[in-house]
């Protein structure tokens, strides 16, 4: 059961979702270009079709009351670093109070707070743009990380994550990820781990990343005739993948 760790943590090192822009950023005082590392989506931006909530008091004098509260740095940040993120953070709120509607200021502050350690504050902006955008995929699919991987709320993660993937069924992390949260920290919910992947599997038929996971899933549990099936699978769609082929070789020979 390991293997859905593994793969979850490969999408993230070869970029599968093409929309990500990763927060390159690394602790490092010495460095003449110091940064802080934390992966997020922030774009992936509404479409001419999307509803977006506009002209709405409640929501401008909300916005302001979001924005306007103190900086909180609960990472253990660099000084240049933290500076850095601080001056970003003013820069987003000047953004957003100048135009509350300006979907990528509410994502990229969610990520600088995510990144000083301001877990609900990242959450409150994210949640934002849920409401403003509730077409867009990616506001979900960051709170969805958010809640599972950090605040812990498992529920609030499934139903973010869910949500992510009915606003864009392409997103493939959401898939993999969503399954690693019921892997790993969601028992009840582990019995619905193979109709998300075959889920996923039908509306993706082109990507071979959930065939390999749900191979996992079922080799893990002793399928070996089904593992072989979606490792097959996804080989033909990826035909030099030679880790790929030493574990359907190596399952073949147990």
């Amino acid at each position: 059961m390991k293997r859905i760790l593994l793969i979850l943590l490969l999408a993230f090192l070869i970029g599968i979702v093409t929309w990500y822009i990763w927060k390159d950023f690394q602790i490092a005082e010495n460095n003449s270009q110091p940064a802080v590392s934390s992966p997020v989506i922030t774009n992936g931006l509404s479409t001419s079709t999307e509803v977006i909530r506009s002209d709405n008091q409640e929501f401008k004098t909300r916005a302001l009351k979001l924005v306007e509260g103190p900086i909180l740095v609960k990472a253990a940040l660099g000084d240049r670093a933290r500076n850095q993120a601080e001056n970003k953070i003013k820069e987003l709120t000047g953004l957003i109070k100048n135009n509350y509607n300006d979907m990528a200021a509410w994502l990229d502050l969610g990520a600088y707070r995510k990144l000083i350690g301001d877990y609900e504050g990242a959450a409150e902006a994210w949640e934002f743009v849920s409401e403003i955008r509730p077409q867009n995929f990616v506001s979900f699919h960051n709170l969805g990380d958010l809640y599972g991987f950090y605040l812990e709320d498992y529920p609030k993660a499934e139903s973010n994550f869910l949500k992510s993937i009915e606003n864009n069924s392409a997103n493939i992390d959401a898939y993999i990820q969503l399954a690693a949260i019921y892997e790993f920290h969601y028992p009840e919910k582990r019995d619905q781990i193979e109709n998300l992947f075959l889920t996923g599997i039908k509306l993706n038929p082109a990507d071979y990343n959930l065939k390999i996971a749900l191979g996992n899933y079922y080799k893990n549990l002793g399928r070996k005739a089904e593992a072989l099936q979606y490792w097959g699978e996804a080989l033909k769609l990826n035909p030099d993948n030679k880790s790929l082929q030493n574990d359907i070789s190596n399952l073949k020979n147990s």
